[in-house]
Order: structure tokens, then C-alpha cells, then sequence
């Protein structure tokens, strides 16, 4: 019995040091002019306490100001949410903020909890209170914390490829849930080297990501479905620009001296990258154990990426246009001195070299440049696409057509691309089906093409470029830096020399399949032959006293492959 006393006052010594927990940490923070949200975050960074809170219930916009000198936690969030009509608990080390009044205290409740799955914490769950707009998600340990209007709610809790399930909250105040896997999920057809498979019944390495998990996004590249959701495949991209070269590396790097790249696999042709129209993807595949090597060799050693585009679903003819604009900016641009420190600054270390005249005129911003503010810009993008599709019990079919122009934040820089694809199935007998896939593309990449910002590229010369330093003379000429850089104006390199790459391709591919005469035994014969032409135009041109050198070049390539796979498959039926 003395045992079971001890554990008892234990248990509640560790609940009343975590209840006194804010009170007894002190924080010091200097609020000037920032957002209620800006406040928190500062908070959260130094307490190391994270916030639940619902946006319409606390006026995150407001600016306060306010000096908090070694206050608690509790003493912090009265000054932070003064003159707002909120509640706030400390519980579990989450600050859990919700509205007063709405309810009697008695009534309102915040529970908090765990989600998991049989592998451990899942984070990105989300959590609602069913029948409102009352939610929150998992942090990157699987917890959460959320006010409830009262003992009668039903939370929610949903996440993709897993059943969602609803608890009642009762007078429970922590609820645990441990999500299980949907029975329609472990239904998908996933596809393989071999062919099909359902994926209850894969064994293998092979993550699957299915078009409903993006149709609904704004994405115009392939590596954009693949980030964040492939487990052991990382994408890398070494700039920004609108057509920038991406890095697929599936559980690391295996070679030194060998490419790293996995095998891409389009509708079962082999492609050397995955520049292929989004909106025609039903399905993306990634083998990444001995599945990939079992049927392409030493070429699948890296991993295997397989692609499946949409095809025709019998029934009338369905016309489907979709579009979609964007404007994207620089987040953040780097604190740079303007002109009127800079020649400050140089007539300290240089006396007399500006005089004060032009220390006015930067002063009042009529003279220099902020290089920052010229070479980048607000881009606007647009995507359309028209697809048709259709058939009978005997012939199905898809179409489409994309069109994409994608603007960079660097003036100059641009991808505009144009798609087609016809894909047709056709069940000839009832021992021979056709499939013939037909895809064509033209692409132009303008401006910053192998541009990352190294030295001597026009983004890294616009940081290193003196702000008192105009842009032309009165006879139109560049000026060029003679304070800060040797390099020519850099604005003037971006909208003066062309740089453009012109990228045109197509494929023919026809799949035979034969079903023979024992069951569940197929013969399939497909054979494809794909072209591809790229050529790059660049010139540096010195014209209007823009430094540096005269050169120009003009290269192509043009590439013919021809591709046959003879399979025979059985199917235990």
C-alpha cells in the first residue's frame, strides 16, 4: 500500500509541475509594431511551446507593441492577446487558444492526444470537430490539442490512405486513435515491372502515388507530384527557374563515378527524364528494391519511375477544358545598403568622392539603383488543357492538348511548352487487343538557363553591383559598376543577350496483347519509336558599352531511338 501511495503522489507531483510549467519558465520579448501572429511565433521560439489556435477566433492581424521583461508564459499572453475576447490552457506543452464567451466553461473542453499507425507518429492528420469548421492537424510528432464546444462533439480524424474514424468526445480528455490502413487502398492496382499488381498483394519496394492525390493542385512539372510524396525518393532542384534540371535520387546516391538517375518508364518506353504533361498522369510508380533490376537490368540499379497516363473509359464522348493562372514573386530579397549609405559610407573610406549633391539625390532615391528591384519581378504563369475522351465496349479513347506558359522572377526568363496526346485502345477480337499511343511536344526555355547564382552570373553580379550606380547615360548606353564589380551591368546582360533552348520530341508506341488459349497466359508485343531534338542559341554582345566580350553559339542535337519488348505474362486467375 505504501508503494501505491508513492506512485500516486508521483503521478500528481508530474501533473502539477506540468500544470505550473508556464508560470515557472520566463521569457523576454520586445514587440514593436508586429502582428498578434508575429508575437506568437516569437513566443514559440522562445519558449519552445507551440500554439493550437482557430484563425477566426483570435484577430492575428492586429499590431501591438509592448516589452516583456522576464514574465511567464501566462503573464506573456495576457499583454500578446490583450483586448481580444480568448481563453487560453497550457496543456502537454501546447498553448491551446480559443474564443470566450461562445460557451460556459463548464461546457467547453480542449482535448488533446496522439495519432499513430502501426509504423509510430503520424503527422498531417487532420482533426476536426464534426459538423464545423473547428480543426487543427498533427505536428511532426503526431500530437494535437483542440477545443470542443462541449462533451457531445465528434472529432474526426482523416488522412489520406488510411479509414477515418470518429470518437465521441464524452469526458474523455486525451484521445489516443491509432489509424489503420483503408481496405480500399490496399485494393489500388499498382503497377510493376511485370504488369499489375493489387497492392495488398505486393511485396516489394514500390511507393504509388495516384492522380487523385494532385488533380486537384496547381502543379505544372512532374517532380512537383513526386516531392514529399515518394518515402526513400528525394527530388533536388539546383535553381528556380521555370525549366530548372531536377535530381531524382532513390534511397541515395549508389555510385561515384556512374550516373545516379533512376530508369523512367512512360506507358512502358524508356525516357531519359520526366518532362511529360501532368494533367495526362493516371498513375506514378517507384520501384526501389530488386523488383527494378528483376526486369530492366542493371539499368533499374538506381530505381525505376514508372509513369501511366489516362486512358479512354467507355461511355459518350466527355469534353473537359481546365485552366489555371498564377503570379509568383520573391519571397524575400537580402537586405542591401541603398545608395545614399553606400556613398555614405565610401565617402568615410574615400573622402570627397560624392558630393553632396548626389548624397541628395540618393537621399530623395532620383539617382542609383536597387539591382534587386530590376532583375526580379512579379511572373505570371497559365496553364490550359482540352481533353477528350470516350468510346464503346470495342474502342476507347483519350486526347489532349496543353498548353503552358510558365514566367521566372528573373526578367528574361521563361518556358512555354505545347502538348499533345492521342491514346487509343482497341479490343479487335477476343483474343487481340491494341493499344497505340501517339505524343508530340515543342518547348522554348528563355533566360536563366544554368543559372544558380554562382559568381560571375548576372544574379550574383547584381548583389555584388554598387546602388549608387545608374542604369544608362543620356545616349542610352549601359553603365557599368566602377566602385564594387569588373562585370558588365547585369540587368542589361539579362535583357540584351539571348539565351534560348528549343526542345521538340514525339512518340509513337503500339502494344499488342494476345490472350491465348490457356487462361490467365498473355503474349504481348509492343514496340515504340521516340525522337527528340534540342538546340541552344546564346550571344554576348557588347553593344551600348555593355563590358565583357563578344561570342555567340548555336548548338543542336537530335536523337532517334527505337524500342521492342516481347513479354509473356500468366496471371493466376
Amino acid at each position: 500500500m505504501k508503494k501505491i501511495k508513492n506512485v500516486v503522489f508521483l503521478l500528481l507531483a508530474l501533473c502539477l509541475a506540468a500544470h505550473s510549467f508556464g508560470q515557472q519558465q520566463r521569457v523576454t520579448l520586445t514587440l514593436s509594431n508586429v502582428t498578434v501572429k508575429a508575437a506568437l511565433e516569437q513566443l514559440k521560439a522562445q519558449s519552445g511551446m507551440d500554439y493550437w489556435i482557430n484563425a477566426d477566433d483570435v484577430d492575428l492581424q492586429k499590431t501591438i507593441s509592448a516589452t516583456i521583461n522576464s514574465k511567464s508564459i501566462d503573464e506573456a499572453l495576457k499583454i500578446i492577446l490583450q483586448g481580444q475576447n480568448v481563453h487560453y490552457e497550457i496543456q502537454n506543452n501546447h498553448i491551446v487558444i480559443s474564443k470566450a464567451g461562445s460557451q460556459s466553461g463548464s461546457q467547453q473542453k480542449t482535448i488533446s492526444g496522439t495519432v499513430t499507425d502501426s509504423n509510430g507518429p503520424i503527422p498531417g492528420v487532420t482533426v476536426m470537430v464534426k459538423g464545423s469548421n473547428i480543426g487543427t492537424a498533427t505536428d511532426d510528432k503526431g500530437a494535437y490539442a483542440l477545443s470542443v464546444p462541449d462533451r457531445n462533439a465528434v472529432l474526426t480524424f482523416a488522412f489520406l490512405g488510411y479509414a477515418t474514424q470518429e470518437i465521441q468526445a464524452g469526458n474523455q480528455s486525451v484521445i489516443n486513435v491509432t489509424m489503420e490502413e483503408s481496405t480500399q487502398s490496399m485494393n489500388e492496382v499498382v503497377v510493376i515491372g511485370y504488369g499489375t499488381v493489387k497492392k495488398s498483394d505486393l511485396t516489394g519496394s514500390v511507393a504509388s502515388i495516384s492522380n487523385n492525390q494532385f488533380i486537384n493542385q496547381p502543379l505544372t512539372r512532374v517532380d512537383d507530384i513526386l516531392k514529399g510524396r515518394m518515402p526513400g525518393a528525394m527530388v533536388l532542384t539546383n535553381s528556380g527557374s521555370p525549366d530548372q534540371n531536377i535530381s531524382v535520387r532513390i534511397r541515395g546516391a549508389n555510385s561515384i563515378y556512374g550516373g545516379n538517375d533512376p530508369l523512367y518508364i512512360i506507358d512502358g518506353i524508356p525516357s531519359g527524364t520526366l518532362d511529360a504533361n501532368i494533367n495526362d498522369i493516371q498513375s506514378i510508380e517507384v520501384l526501389k528494391d530488386a523488383s527494378a533490376t528483376a526486369i530492366y537490368g542493371s539499368r533499374g540499379a538506381n530505381g525505376v519511375i514508372l509513369v501511366t497516363t489516362k486512358r479512354g473509359i467507355e461511355g459518350k464522348t466527355q469534353v473537359t477544358l481546365e485552366t489555371n493562372s498564377s503570379w509568383s514573386s520573391l519571397y524575400k530579397k537580402f537586405d542591401m545598403l541603398s545608395a545614399a549609405d553606400y556613398a555614405d559610407s565610401y565617402n568615410q573610406y574615400r573622402p570627397g568622392t560624392f558630393s553632396q549633391d548626389q548624397l541628395n539625390a540618393f537621399q530623395a532615391g532620383t539617382a542609383g539603383t536597387n539591382w534587386q528591384d530590376m532583375i526580379f519581378r512579379t511572373a505570371y504563369s497559365q496553364n490550359h488543357k482540352l481533353t477528350v475522351s470516350g468510346g464503346n465496349d470495342k474502342t476507347r479513347y483519350f486526347i489532349s492538348g496543353n498548353f503552358v506558359d510558365n514566367q521566372g522572377i528573373v526578367v528574361g526568363s521563361e518556358m512555354r511548352r505545347y502538348a499533345l496526346r492521342s491514346n487509343i485502345q482497341s479490343d479487335v477480337t477476343s483474343w487481340l487487343k491494341v493499344d497505340f499511343d501517339v505524343n508530340g511536344y515543342s518547348k522554348k526555355t528563355s533566360g536563366m538557363q544554368g543559372q544558380t547564382g554562382n559568381v560571375g552570373s548576372a544574379l550574383a553580379d547584381a548583389l555584388m553591383y554598387s546602388p549608387v550606380t545608374g542604369l544608362k547615360d543620356a545616349n542610352g548606353n549601359w553603365l557599368n559598376d566602377q566602385y564594387s564589380s569588373i562585370m558588365g551591368n547585369p540587368y542589361g546582360r539579362l535583357v540584351q543577350n539571348p539565351n534560348d533552348s528549343y526542345s521538340t520530341g514525339g512518340t509513337a508506341n503500339m502494344k499488342l496483347t494476345f490472350f491465348l488459349p490457356v487462361k490467365g497466359l498473355t503474349f504481348n508485343v509492343q514496340g515504340a519509336a521516340t525522337y527528340s531534338s534540342w538546340s541552344n542559341f546564346y550571344l554576348n554582345s557588347m553593344a551600348y558599352n555593355l563590358s565583357g566580350s563578344n561570342s555567340a553559339g548555336n548548338s543542336r542535337n537530335d536523337q532517334w531511338d527505337m524500342y521492342n519488348l516481347d513479354q509473356l505474362n500468366y496471371t493466376n486467375q
